[in-house]
């Protein structure tokens, strides 16, 4: 792929037309597209990825328009891929502070093909006990993130570009374990601990050292529990970073997620509770229903889960950080 920065490598070409040359990219999914396939709505999208709601904004044109001339005289060519000024979202909004929670569990209803998308969904949710299967249904809630983020949830993606999405998903996956890492080590020492405590107390020596394992033991515990709500808590910032770039350093870096989680607490707070205990029990109803009902409710939950953290990845205000940051580029 060329770098689109420096020129270097052939010329980019549209997807969706091979050998016609590339004008802009989608800001909802990151194709490629030609003046045909793209849509404008003050940025440009692909079609399946434009909002169907929409009210034209001001221009915010940064460079001259093209073949205009410039104050040395000088006309400007239009660049291939214009910088995208950043867009403040609205702070309030409908639903809890600022989350639409019932959108979250309807949206997909609004896309007319969405009963095809979602048996084919149960399908990846059933087969996800493999580990390929598991990468693609990550990368699909990755590009749900994108969408959600890019303001179009009206139709759900397609199932079609397994190999990227497989690609992102393991980059999730990666991401995920990276930080889970300090979860995994407490509770290898919680199970050491364990084994330690078996046996009974003892006396002397041995006493001493048990009581000190019994007390490591709960004390590991509480960690645990802490640690593994924090994951939670921190997840869409570090799953929508990684959707948003496509980049796993952006991803990957702590004091990015911390800024990201702590500048819209309120909000992290509240899809937390309703990714955890709502969905979590829409997940598990399943079954209650009937064993192979929990891939249904499943890939449900996973779509719900992908729209409360689409939205957050377009309301957190790091999102939109003042030109020549790297947020703006989200």
């Amino acid at each position: 792929m060329m770098d689109e920065r420096d020129g270097s490598g052939p010329p980019p070409e549209c997807e969706e037309h091979p050998g016609v040359p590339a004008a802009a990219r989608c800001v909802g999914c990151g194709r490629l597209m030609c003046d045909e396939c793209a849509v404008e709505r003050d940025r440009m999208y692909c079609a399946s990825c434009a909002p169907v709601e929409w009210t034209p904004g001001p221009a915010a044109r940064a460079e001259p328009p093209a073949d205009e001339p410039t104050p040395g005289g000088e006309a400007v060519a239009p660049p291939l891929f214009p910088p995208v000024p950043p867009v403040a979202p609205p702070r309030g909004g409908h639903g809890l502070v600022g989350i639409d929670i019932a959108r979250a569990f309807g949206y997909m209803l609004d896309d007319p093909d969405w009963v095809g998308k979602f048996l084919l969904g149960v399908l990846f949710c059933a087969g996800s006990i493999l580990i390929l299967p598991f990468f693609i249904l990550l990368g699909y809630e990755l590009e749900l993130i994108r969408r959600v983020a890019a303001g179009n949830d009206r139709m759900l993606p397609e199932w079609d570009d397994l190999g990227l999405k497989l690609k992102e998903g393991a980059e999730l996956f990666v991401i995920v374990l990276v930080y889970a890492l300090p979860y995994l080590v407490i509770l290898l020492v919680v199970l050491l601990l364990g084994f330690v405590m078996q046996g009974g107390i003892g006396s002397g020596v041995t006493a001493i050292l048990r009581v000190i394992a019994v007390l490591l033991f709960f004390f590991g515990w509480l960690l645990l529990i802490v640690t593994g709500l924090v994951l939670r808590l921190a997840f869409p910032a570090f799953a929508g970073t990684c959707a948003l770039t496509r980049e796993m350093k952006q991803a990957l870096q702590p004091r990015r997620i911390y800024s990201l989680v702590r500048a819209d607490i309120q909000k992290y707070l509240v899809v937390f509770v309703f990714t955890w205990l709502v969905t979590g029990f829409i997940a598990s109803a399943g079954f209650i229903i009937c064993c192979v009902g929990v891939f249904f409710t499943g890939f449900y939950a996973i779509l719900v889960n992908s729209h409360f953290y689409g939205q957050l990845a377009r309301s957190n205000p790091a999102f939109s950080g003042p030109a020549g940051t790297d947020e703006q580029r989200y």
